[in-house]
């Protein structure tokens, strides 16, 4: 266990537990050498189940409000999702730096514009909101918010129909500089020029082949490869059967790989 208190003791918060064998670098590296003034480790009582690390911070480096956000820090997304259904502004806050680059790249490989990736990403956590005094712990927070995320999608792919005739691969290929820029912020470039020129491409071309799946299998695959969502959890978002998520999952690879051996030597 660690408990934070100032200098003179007169407040504590346990945080988060912490191996005994902790190093002093490893609690400067945690908290900031400038915060930290000295680090004491005690076995407790009994055993070393028991035992803390107390630390002890300089007086008013850490404020009350630093050290509630660290307490949230490390609480889980459906505690956080709890608390924002009674009023702490905090945890929501905590939750959208979570999850909302996750979110961004998932509608972004769905509708493969990011002015209406940014949209959408703001609209599910704008609709997270909404409904959090409705909220119950019944699932988990991920799958909720990617459900909402997804229904977004879909909600969006239904008013598009009309332009149904532009083509799938002027939609996957006409993204603007914005799109570049924000698509950067999704997986790091390589410094090597050559290998990143080589990494855009390919991500390119893989945004092609995704853009060319029908909405219900490009919606599985990216859930399952890029989020690293199980399939029990995927049947919950997209609201089917298992068998169903299944079957989309194994046609969805089958005709990306297919999309994608043309560029294969």
């Amino acid at each position: 266990m660690l408990r934070l208190t100032d200098v003179r003791g007169r407040k504590a918060l346990d945080i988060a537990a912490i191996p005994l064998h902790s190093h002093y670098a490893d609690v400067e590296k945690r908290f900031g050498r400038e915060n930290v003034d000295s680090v004491h480790f005690s076995q407790g009582r009994n055993s070393l189940t028991n035992s803390c690390i107390h630390l002890w911070f300089r007086a008013f480096k850490w404020s009350e409000s630093q050290i509630a956000s660290e307490s949230r820090m490390q609480r889980s997304d459906e505690e956080l999702m709890l608390s924002c259904r009674d009023g702490d502004e905090g945890a929501f806050e905590i939750l959208y730096r979570r999850y909302e680059k996750s979110i961004f790249s998932f509608v972004y490989r769905m509708v493969t514009r990011a002015a209406d990736a940014e949209d959408l990403c703001q609209e599910t956590f704008l609709q997270v909101v909404r409904a959090k005094k409705k909220y119950q712990a019944t699932a988990t927070f991920k799958t909720w918010l990617f459900q909402i995320a997804l229904n977004l999608c879909r909600d969006r792919a239904r008013r598009m129909k009309f332009r149904s005739h532009l083509s799938l691969n002027f939609l996957a290929s006409s993204s603007d500089r914005s799109d570049e820029r924000r698509q950067e912020s999704i997986c790091d470039p390589s410094s090597d020029p050559v290998e990143r020129v080589q990494k855009n491409e390919m991500k390119r071309l893989v945004q092609q082949a995704l853009a060319a799946l029908p909405e219900d299998q490009r919606a599985v695959v990216l859930l399952r490869e890029y989020h690293a969502l199980r399939l029990c959890e995927i049947a919950e978002i997209m609201q089917c059967p298992l068998g169903t998520v299944k079957s989309l999952n194994y046609r969805g690879h089958g005709k990306l790989l297919e999309n994608l051996s043309k560029y294969v030597d």
